[in-house]
């Protein structure tokens, strides 16, 4: 993961340094890239919004309703372009294109990449969108972005304090998985009391994607880490 470290700092940088058109040219490089890793792509749409509120004057006109409708009415990668566009808008003026683009994206991480967008443009209208057979009715204003979400923030703390001290490579990777599973519950949220069990899952998932369980077993032995999965949702 240290590729994507490395470029989300730099486009970081050059926001930072007023460099917006050498920023937006990374981003839009990595945006067309076949796969992009879930967590990723996440920052890669919110780097992009900071790009857009500083080069707005400067920026090509985006894409229109009609052609965005196309884009959501074509397969999955033509969808995923569809909600980079919508990333773009003034959601509040597009209630109807926004319940169609829940509607008919398929992909259940590009969904719920739609969700956050509609989040954090604090939509008040009510939506609905089924997900896993399930339909769920919101408000995106009401609802709460991950990244303030209760569970969120305790999972976060308890990684820290298992492996800032002695693995801040793994560390990183397992805050990643923590940002990719957090959107995964959209339009939920995980409360405290999930945030145990929401740090030992992104712990063990990453340990044993890079080592074996019986090294598992013995990090969580030394650590006084209670072995602890019980959250419907993972």
């Amino acid at each position: 993961m240290s590729y994507y470290n490395d470029i989300l700092l730099k486009i970081e940088t050059l926001i930072q340094t007023k460099a917006y058109k050498e920023a937006e040219l990374l981003v839009n490089e990595e945006m067309n890239m076949p796969y992009i890793p879930p967590d990723i792509l996440v920052k890669l749409i919110e780097l992009q919004s900071q790009i857009t509120i500083h080069t707005k004057s400067d920026r090509p006109k985006a894409l229109d309703e009609e052609t965005i409708r196309k884009l959501l009415d074509s397969d999955i990668s033509h969808q995923e372009s569809a909600v980079y566009a919508l990333n773009e808008l003034n959601l509040r003026s597009y209630f109807d294109l926004v319940q169609t683009a829940l509607n008919q994206v398929r992909d259940p991480f590009l969904l719920r990449i739609l969700i956050h967008i509609c989040i954090t443009q604090a939509l008040t209208e009510t939506f609905s969108t089924v997900i896993d057979e399930v339909q769920y009715t919101f408000i995106p204003a009401s609802l709460t972005l991950f990244t303030d979400s209760e569970g969120y923030l305790r999972a976060k703390d308890l990684l820290k304090q298992y492996l800032q001290d002695d693995n801040p490579s793994m560390l990183e990777l397992c805050l990643q998985q923590l940002e990719a599973q957090s959107i995964l519950n959209y339009p939920l949220s995980y409360d405290e009391e999930e945030g145990e069990e929401l740090a030992f899952y992104c712990l063990k998932s990453v340990y044993l994607s890079i080592s074996n369980e019986t090294e598992f077993n013995e990090f969580i032995k030394k650590k006084n880490i209670r072995e602890s999965i019980k959250l419907s949702t993972l």
